[in-house]
């Protein structure tokens, strides 16, 4: 608290998720209108898994202007320091709507013992049909 401003208040209403859902849900209301027979969920991914390169083709960045990671964006690989598995590997649906579940288990990897040395190791799982890919993001840390 400001020793100037002596208002207390909770949150500040110009910043964080309060100010990003209206241009969250801009953008969703965007990709419905190219895409109407998409699910929520089909957005929602779509809204996660963004590219990492802007329209311009250049990297997307942070603020201090050094590159985004996987918590801004999802990448393609394993995390640093970590063992990664998905039961079952393959999932398959005979409807539309229909639910399915699966279980990630992340362990050390006892091969790189303390690599991540605090940091925190990125990655992600993928799902494909053969024609579309769903990103997720993982981080992992050592402490």
């Amino acid at each position: 608290m400001s020793e100037i401003d002596l208002r207390t208040v909770e949150y500040n209403l110009v910043s964080g998720t309060s100010m990003a859902a209206r241009h969250v849900a801009a953008a969703a209301a965007l990709l419905k209108s190219v895409h109407p027979k998409w699910s929520s969920a089909a957005i929602r991914s779509a809204l996660m898994t963004a590219t990492q390169a802007n329209a311009m083709n250049m990297l997307i960045t942070e603020v201090t202007g050094n590159a985004a990671n996987s918590f801004p964006y999802g990448n393609m690989q394993k995390p640093r320091g970590a063992l990664v598995t998905i039961e079952p590997s393959e999932l398959s649906f005979d409807r539309i709507g229909q639910k399915r579940s699966f279980t990630i288990t992340v362990t050390a990897d006892r091969n790189v013992k303390n690599e991540l040395d605090g940091e925190y190791g990125l990655g992600c799982y993928t799902w494909t049909d053969g024609v579309h890919n769903v990103n997720s993001p993982i981080a992992v840390s050592s402490g």
